[in-house]
């Protein structure tokens, strides 16, 4: 699998990939910059697709690189935090996905009409889930929680 890591130069922060012979997927307009034999491919997703796409407000066009080099994501002030799955599913924020292996799918998940609207995510997230590696962007710090069997209750804002 590709090997992702976040580089942090005078206060910005970027995501660096490294490729040999893979596929990453990112953010339509993530790529800052290519070294190596990469090549980016745009396709118009499905009708499907498009449909969740517009639901959600994110980009339509996720762009995938495969090749071998490294590719460097945009900097940004904001934080990014590398959550490797191992089979589980994840829901993110808004504007949360920054990148992710090929082999992560990457959909919409529906929240519940009321929840959605009041606790402030409105009704479609994005939905990461397989085995590989997902880059996230996050307003600050993220701490991982392990709970087994506890309750635990976030404001939506944060988690």
């Amino acid at each position: 699998m590709a090997g992702f890591e976040v580089i942090e130069k005078e206060s910005l922060r970027l995501v660096k990939v490294t490729l040999q012979n893979e596929t990453v997927r990112t953010e339509s307009g993530a790529m800052y910059y290519i070294r190596g034999n990469i090549q980016m491919q745009s396709k118009a997703p499905s009708a499907g697709g498009f449909l969740k796409s517009l639901a959600t407000g994110e980009n339509i066009f996720r762009p995938t690189y495969t090749g071998t080099g490294e590719l460097y994501l945009e900097p940004s002030l904001s934080r990014y935090h590398i959550l490797e799955l191992d089979g589980s599913e994840w829901i993110l924020d808004s504007g949360a996905y920054w990148a992710s292996d090929g082999t992560i799918e990457v959909g919409v998940e529906r929240n519940k009409f009321l929840s959605g609207l009041m606790g402030g995510e409105g009704l479609f997230q994005t939905k990461v889930k397989g085995r590989g590696t997902v880059v996230m962007a996050a307003q600050g710090p993220v701490e991982v929680i392990n709970l087994r069997n506890d309750p635990l209750v976030v404001d939506g804002n944060f988690a």
